[in-house]
C-alpha cells in the first residue's frame, strides 16, 4: 500500500511539473540567452546556420534538431520538447534516488532536484 502511494505522489509531482513547466513555456514569447543559443544550435544542426555555440553540451540540440526535422522550425515544439525531456530526467532522478536511499525521502529528493 506504501509503494502505491509513493507512485502515486510521483505521478502528482510530475503532472504539477508538467503544468508549471508548459505555463511558463507559453507566457513568454521573447528568447532567452540560453534559449537562443540551444536553439541556433539546433538550428545549425537540422538546416545549416552560421550561428553556433560549441560550449553548450549537445543532446538537447539533438534531440530538437531531430524533431525540427518532422515539424519544422518551431520554438513551440522545442520547448514542448524540453518539457518533455525535464520530466524525464525528473522520473530517472526519482527511480535513482529510490536506489540509493529509503523510500520515504525519494519523493521529496525528486521534488527538490527537478528543473522547476
Amino acid at each position: 500500500m506504501q509503494q502505491r502511494a509513493l507512485h502515486i505522489t510521483l505521478l502528482v509531482i510530475l503532472a504539477l511539473q508538467a503544468l508549471l513547466l508548459s505555463w511558463f513555456a507559453y507566457i513568454d514569447t521573447e528568447l532567452a540567452w540560453d534559449e537562443a543559443a540551444y536553439l541556433g544550435n539546433a538550428r545549425d544542426l537540422a538546416f545549416g546556420s552560421e550561428f553556433t555555440e560549441g560550449i553548450r553540451p549537445p543532446l538537447l540540440s539533438v534531440l530538437v534538431a531531430g524533431l525540427w526535422v518532422f515539424t519544422g522550425e518551431s520554438i513551440w515544439a522545442a520547448r514542448a520538447l524540453a518539457i518533455v525531456v525535464s520530466l524525464a530526467a525528473t522520473a530517472v532522478f526519482w527511480l535513482v534516488a529510490k536506489g540509493f536511499l529509503e523510500e520515504k525521502p525519494c519523493w521529496q529528493q525528486g521534488f527538490l532536484h527537478s528543473r522547476l
